[in-house]
Order: structure tokens, then sequence, then C-alpha cells
């Protein structure tokens, strides 16, 4: 039966009002109290909700896979404009202007610069899906000799 279930109870005195209480804990931990004229009326009640709660929890899952799947979707897609050739000093540009200038201090802005600087010498009009992440480390831990780093 629904109500030997942890997160259900009924009471089986009624309270003073005369009254049968019981209550069922949802999803989230909280407690849903549920009133009644007697003892069955709780208890089908109960099982009406809980009933309820099992759907919307099924319901839920589906919504979430589905979101799932349109996320992954998303990213397909983003994987396919990624795939178009874009040199890596006009995506670093574009990135800077429509990202950075916009929202930074004009001195900020020369310091981006300057960090982007041996990245740019290093990789210029290298495609961006041929850099990988070994190419970057070895780009700041060996800048080139052509950059002047102020004092």
């Amino acid at each position: 039966m629904i109500i030997e279930l942890p997160g259900v109870s009924v009471n089986s005195i009624p309270r003073k009002d005369g009254r049968f209480q019981g209550y069922l804990t949802d999803g989230e931990g909280k407690k849903k109290y549920i009133y009644g004229r007697s003892y069955k009326d709780v208890t089908e009640k109960i099982q009406i909700k809980f009933r309820l709660m099992q759907n919307a929890m099924k319901r839920n899952v589906k919504e979430n896979s589905e979101r799932k799947e349109g996320i992954i979707k998303k990213f397909e897609n983003s994987k396919k404009k990624a795939k178009e050739v874009y040199p890596f000093n006009e995506y670093l540009e574009g990135w800077i202007e429509k990202y950075k200038a916009p929202n930074v201090k004009p001195t900020t802005l020369q310091s981006i610069r300057t960090a982007v600087k041996p990245a740019l010498i290093a990789f210029g009009e290298t495609p961006i899906e041929e850099i990988t992440g070994d190419d970057s480390g070895f780009t700041y831990s060996y800048p080139s000799d052509e950059i002047e780093r102020p004092l």
C-alpha cells in the first residue's frame, strides 16, 4: 500500500477539529499536508497526489531529455560553424573588438593586446582548428624574441 512508503504518513487519530491529517513528501523534501473527514479520504487523496507527482516527475525527465537533445543539436551546429576556416589573427581581433573593447577602458584594452601578442606572432594565419592546447602552452612558455616587453 502507498501509505507504507517513506515520506508518506496518515494520522490514525483525528485532530481536535475532527479532521484527519496526512502528508506526502515531494521531490524537494517538502511535506505536502492533506486533510480529510476520514482516514479513508486522506489515504485516497494521498494516492491521487502521489500519482500526480509521479507523472510530473516523468514529464520532467522527458522534458530534460528533450532539452538535452536540443543543447546537443546546438552544440553540433556550433561545431559546424566552427569548421569554417578562421585564421587565428582575424578571430582574435574580432573577439577583442566584439567582447572586450566595448566593456573595458582603453588602457586595459592595450594590456589585452599586449598579452595576446605572443599568440598572434606564433599562430598568425593558422586556422583555429589546427591549434591545440600543446601549441598554446609552448607559445606562452617560450615567448618570441620579436616581442619587446616594457619594464
